[in-house]
């Protein structure tokens, strides 16, 4: 009983159009609104999830500090088009990658100024595929605060490096 034809429910297979088999089941699931998204994404984990049918969203958050980010969708099934998309308050969409059906993968990057709540979600453009799964995963570089580096030139013609802290030359 695999494929796209059953649906079960309570321990019940049902015959109908779109639905999928209890193997290709999204461990995410149910994750189609930001109110049920999955998370908080943790940092270089990869998830494996599936779109059961062109219904389906699939939404997932993260808490975000100041620094870099990529969010990486990847391992598209052949033949499909999913696309990937990010919103700071799961209404408004802030960015997108909406590549065709020839790439298999859908990259969001950028840099966040500051820290909070954000979504992000999967849908398809092209086809289901609940028997075959795609990868998210998310990476993460905070910002640093750094101390500036003050090379300052000695009286004697010397160069005199100065990390963070304060010093007299004579």
């Amino acid at each position: 009983m695999s494929g796209t034809s059953w649906i079960w429910i309570a321990g019940i297979c049902l015959w109908v159009g779109l639905c999928a088999s209890p193997a290709s089941a999204d461990p995410f699931e149910p994750n189609n609104t930001f109110e049920t998204a999955y998370g908080p994404l943790e940092p270089l984990t990869n998830y494996s999830c599936a779109i059961d049918s062109l219904a389906d969203l699939d939404w997932f958050y993260f808490d975000a500090d100041e620094g870099e980010y990529l969010i990486r969708l990847s391992n598209i099934p052949v033949g499909r088009d999913y696309d990937l998309f990010m919103s700071f308050d799961g209404v408004t969409v802030f960015t997108s990658s909406q590549n065709g059906p020839e790439f298999r993968e859908e990259i969001i990057e950028g840099v966040f100024t500051d820290p909070g709540r954000v979504w992000v979600w999967v849908e398809s453009v092209l086809g289901a595929s609940p028997d075959e799964s795609y990868t998210l995963n998310a990476e993460f570089v905070p910002l640093v605060d750094e101390p500036p580096v003050v090379e300052l030139i000695a009286p004697s013609g010397g160069e005199t490096s100065i990390t963070g802290t304060q010093e007299l030359i004579e």
